[in-house]
């Protein structure tokens, strides 16, 4: 979670600073649309980034050697019969599959280093797609911001309702 603030974060700040770089190029009233197009792919390989360190270097149970049944029976407590119990005892069994996959994976084949660490980057190609759609819900979340920022202004007088078209101005 705390990434995810980091990364947001870090969005808002990417924004402002390709907004300040791109204003010279950009017509003003496509520069916020322009702006979030473009950092949605840098961006996200930041977050990806940090989300993959973050996995790694978080403690991982020692699967290596152990059936896969039993790493699901030890690993995978039961919380109850709920819908979100249900996705978080899936979301839980995907994850220790895939470290135990991996983890056997490497450890029969002799692999070592960089390659171990290219499988577990692998592995969690997911944290990139969990990424790419928190930037998304980011950017999202900007542009509606801004339409809100300036349907507003069109909107609110003193003390009357005042519409603004396209290209019209704000009159009092």
């Amino acid at each position: 979670m705390a990434t995810l603030v980091v990364g947001a974060a870090a969005c808002w700040i990417l924004g402002r600073w390709a907004q300040a770089r791109l204003a010279k190029h950009v017509i003003p009233d496509y520069l916020s649309a322009v702006t979030r197009r473009l950092l949605v792919a840098p961006a996200s390989a930041l977050l990806a980034v940090g989300l993959i360190v973050v996995s790694l270097v978080r403690p991982q149970p020692y699967l290596v050697g152990m059936e896969l049944g039993r790493v699901m029976q030890n690993h995978i407590a039961s919380s109850g019969q709920s819908l979100l119990s249900m996705f978080e005892r899936s979301a839980s069994a995907m994850e220790l599959a895939s470290f135990w996959a991996v983890q056997n994976a490497l450890d029969g084949l002799g692999v070592a280093g960089w390659g171990a660490l290219l499988g577990w980057i692998g592995v969690f190609a997911l944290q990139s797609a969990l990424a790419l759609a928190f930037v998304r819900f980011v950017v999202g979340a900007a542009a509606a911001h801004d339409v809100l920022r300036r349907l507003w202004g069109c909107t609110v007088g003193d003390d009357e309702s005042l519409s603004c078209g396209a290209g019209e101005e704000r009159v009092k």
